[in-house]
């Protein structure tokens, strides 16, 4: 349940590249991936971790686990 919490729906348009985007792309990896296609560049990615946090207790966070890789 916490990893549907943290899901993202995200669209991008990217003419003349196919599979841009692994499907677990997340958002601090997004601009990595455009540049490095469209502009040549070679940027490092960032860990894809998601944290949340209580509804009362906003600190501290805690990670949510990677999703089981589905056969």
């Amino acid at each position: 349940r916490l990893q549907e919490a943290v899901d993202i729906l995200l669209a991008v348009r990217a003419p003349g590249r196919t599979g841009l985007l692994p499907d677990d792309t997340t958002l601090v990896n997004v601009l990595p991936a455009v540049f490095d296609a469209y502009l040549g560049t070679s940027l490092p990615r960032s860990a894809d971790h998601s944290f949340v946090s209580g509804e009362v207790d906003l600190l501290p966070f805690v990670e949510v686990p990677a999703p089981s890789p589905t056969p």
